[in-house]
């Protein structure tokens, strides 16, 4: 049972005898909260037709189907096809407090927090 108000994009609904109010701050937000429930995929990847319920799961697919790689590291060369996986890597530059040990390449300038890290950058 959905009970649901756009103006203020709020839904309340009941699954399994629980009943849940959330708001959301953009209309296609709650749309897309709805279609996870309902289980609606009504978009579909034209390369392998997985479906998808949201615009932005279907577009991170995509990228890793046709390789894009967006985001760029503005510390190295890295690229990478999504935000997250990139604001993971950052972590890796992640140097400025002393009590963070630092690896560093003696193939090329770069630093490392991790030395799996290093270790997979000399591979």
């Amino acid at each position: 049972i959905y009970i649901v108000c756009t103006f203020i994009k709020t839904v309340t609904h009941i699954i399994m005898n629980v009943i849940t109010v959330k708001k959301f701050s953009k209309k296609r937000k709650l749309e897309h909260h709805i279609r996870t429930h309902m289980g609606e995929k009504p978009l579909r990847c034209k390369l392998c037709h997985v479906k998808f319920s949201a615009k932005c799961s279907l577009q991170n697919h995509m990228r890793t189907q046709t390789r894009e790689k967006p985001y760029k590291c503005p510390i190295c060369d890295s690229k990478f096809s999504l935000e997250r996986i990139l604001k993971h890597h950052l972590k890796t530059h992640s140097i400025q407090e002393k009590s963070i040990p630092c690896y560093e390449c003696k193939f090329c300038d770069k630093r490392f927090t991790e030395k799996s890290s290093l270790q997979n950058h000399i591979k």
